[in-house]
């Protein structure tokens, strides 16, 4: 039996790509553990070895990836490894400018495109902010992400490449994505921001901004 069979492994966002020897977490079934992603991951503290999340982060602003990525952090071991496949902002960015077309005209379900629209900047922005995207990353501005959620040695990585044991049967396309790992390197405090605090939103503010302060740092 491999080390791997004992590691808690984390498969969120996991959709139709339910594994075996993971914990498939998502909002709905099938799944081992349904969860909202934006309310907080019900796993205790430093309890998990490998995080994987395929085509998910994209569906999260940017403020709700970083406080997700925070929450990752939370329930990751110190050296854990998490595994990051997105869009990739490079590779749409350089086949729009090329003009490749044979690339953004590729075929789709129902004898349809698999990126809709009539020009080649509709079908690059259908894959920006369009199926429900509101993020585009490339390398740089994912690994800075990381980075400021407590995430190290990040590194880009490719389908199938990557220290955790079968990751091939989880990847998925290589032709379109951005392959990421890293590690925890430290703790970081989730910053309750002001949007979550409802009770205190607008009095709060009028009641100046060291009084929000002052709230926040005391709950």
């Amino acid at each position: 039996m491999s080390q791997e069979s004992f590691l808690v492994k984390l498969n969120i966002g996991c959709g139709p790509q339910y594994k075996e020897g993971w914990i498939n977490v998502d909002r709905e079934l099938p799944c081992d553990v349904r969860t909202n992603l934006l309310e907080g991951l019900p796993f205790k503290n430093g309890c998990c070895d490998i995080t994987f999340l395929s085509h998910l982060l994209e569906h999260f602003s940017y403020q709700d990836a970083r406080d997700f990525l925070i929450e990752c952090n939370r329930i990751s071991k110190i050296d854990a490894l998490i595994r990051i496949i997105v869009p990739d902002l490079e590779i749409f960015a350089r086949k729009y400018v090329e003009k490749d077309k044979a690339f953004f005209n590729q075929p789709g379900p129902h004898n349809g495109f698999r990126f809709k629209g009539d020009t080649l900047g509709d079908k690059f922005m259908y894959v920006a902010i369009s199926g429900g995207h509101k993020y585009f990353y490339d390398f740089d501005s994912l690994r800075n992400l990381l980075l400021t959620c407590g995430f190290g040695n990040v590194v880009k990585s490719g389908f199938g490449n990557s220290k955790i044991e079968g990751i091939s049967l989880l990847d998925n396309r290589p032709e379109v994505s951005l392959f990421i790992e890293a590690q925890k390197v430290k703790e970081v405090k989730t910053f309750k921001t002001l949007q979550n605090l409802p009770h205190y939103r607008k009095p709060l503010w009028k009641r100046g901004i060291k009084k929000v302060l002052r709230v926040i740092a005391n709950r």
